[in-house]
């Protein structure tokens, strides 16, 4: 039996150096979030959409903003996912 865990996605040794670190400007080899061939989600174009206009409204706002600490992540058998992710945001713009 082979069961492939999302949760492992992009994070090869052999492909990203110290792959269990958080790193949000790490180049990626390719995102599988949206899947792909006959499965490729139709609105992909929107969450990426949505997804800049709100990274992009945040930096904006709080131009200051910067992590406090370390990512604490959650993991069970299908995801691995950031459960709190400290921030100190600075003066609103």
């Amino acid at each position: 039996m082979v069961i492939g865990l999302v949760g492992s996605a992009l994070r090869d040794p052999d492909v990203f150096p110290d792959p269990d670190r958080f790193d949000i400007g790490r180049s990626q080899a390719q995102s599988i979030a949206f899947g792909s061939g006959p499965h490729f989600c139709a609105g992909a174009s929107l969450g990426r959409m949505m997804s800049q206009t709100a990274v992009l409204s945040l930096v904006t706002r709080y131009p200051e903003l910067a992590l406090a600490g370390p990512p604490t992540f959650e993991s069970h058998a299908f995801l691995r996912k950031i459960s709190h992710l400290p921030v100190t945001l600075g003066p609103a713009a």
